[in-house]
């Protein structure tokens, strides 16, 4: 199965059906987990996405699909930030950028929109001039896990990352404290 076109329509931007990405729509979409998500997934908080948008400490994007549907979420930051104590410690000294909170509606899983958004990511991180970008996810979630080394992260017990042009790893406790 072939990795689809996706279009990451970033915070303040209009989608293709014309609705504002903003933190109302980003609710929106996170608020569609299932119980079964919430097991290995932590939604952000509005305070969290205005926060941080405000801040430009991360980017949040809508993924649309080929046919302009809005499919999920994702947020990614390209630069190490001091008041985002994770992050900070995560990306310095020598680490880039990372990505996560990726969110895919229910009825849109199993189409490979998560390692199509990763994809995007990694283009956009390549046009900053990074040399690599983690994805921070939850140790449990395997599903986004297969969707990121698919995407080429590696994976190991300690984490999911990706680094331009070589792979590494980084720690357990970092690993769980993203959730």
């Amino acid at each position: 199965m072939s990795v689809p076109r996706v279009r990451l329509v970033q915070f303040g931007d209009k989608t293709t059906s014309g609705r504002l990405v903003d933190a109302d729509l980003l609710m929106e979409i996170y608020g569609k987990a299932t119980p079964e998500d919430l097991k290995n997934f932590d939604p952000p908080e509005r305070s969290e996405i205005e926060w941080v948008t405000k801040k430009k400490i991360r980017e949040w994007y809508v993924i649309e699909n080929e046919k302009g549907q809005i499919v999920g979420t994702t947020s990614a930051s390209f630069k190490p930030f001091k008041r985002d104590p994770l992050a900070f410690k995560l990306l310095s000294p020598g680490m880039k950028g990372w990505v996560g909170r990726t969110f895919i509606l229910p009825k849109h899983r199993r189409n490979r929109y998560t390692t199509a958004s990763a994809l995007e990511i990694e283009k956009m991180a390549k046009e900053r001039g990074l040399k690599k970008i983690y994805a921070l996810i939850n140790k449990h979630n395997t599903s986004s896990i297969r969707a990121y080394k698919k995407a080429g992260f590696k994976h190991s017990r300690m984490g999911t990352i990706r680094f331009y042009p070589l792979n590494y790893t980084m720690g357990e406790k970092q690993a769980e404290r993203t959730r």
